[in-house]
């Protein structure tokens, strides 16, 4: 009887310290920066997995990211002084935004050289939104994004 109970405490006492110190360890030295992180996914691991670690490690330390959008995106409208831009839920769901670059013109898109377009960066509002403070003898006709940055969610 005795010796069942010892060999029962020796063998919880392994699993706990195999267990524990699997956990124990890996959350005790978790990085506490974007390269360490990327350090520690990337160790043992194939280049394949680089994109997964990035994401994951770019979540965890809050880093800033460039997010490709698309026309369909994003919709601006004029609100008086102020150009608002509206961001998709689907950008919304994935990153908070930070900041913006935009390009506008007073002339149609069709009328317009990119490279002879004003750019703006604007504020960023807790709606998902950009307001644009482009005041001008009129409303912008053309705008076009030309950067977006942000942290993913």
């Amino acid at each position: 009887m005795k010796r069942n109970l010892v060999i029962g405490l020796a063998a919880a006492a392994v699993i706990a310290a195999a267990v524990g110190g699997t956990f124990g360890v890996r959350y005790m030295t978790s990085p506490t920066t974007y390269d360490e992180c990327m350090l520690a996914e990337m160790r043992g691991q194939t280049q394949a997995m680089y994109a997964t670690a990035r994401t994951a490690c770019e979540r965890r330390h809050d880093v800033e990211v460039s997010i490709w959008i698309t026309k369909d995106d994003w919709r601006w409208r004029n609100d008086g002084p102020f150009t608002i831009v509206t961001l998709s839920d689907a950008i919304l769901a994935q990153y908070t935004p930070t900041r913006a670059q935009f390009a506008y013109s007073m002339d149609t898109c069709e009328n317009t050289d990119v490279s002879a377009m004003e750019e703006h960066i604007p504020s960023f509002a807790k709606d998902g939104g950009f307001q644009l403070g482009i005041i001008a003898p009129s409303d912008p006709k053309c705008l076009r994004f030309i950067d977006l940055w942000g942290t993913r969610k």
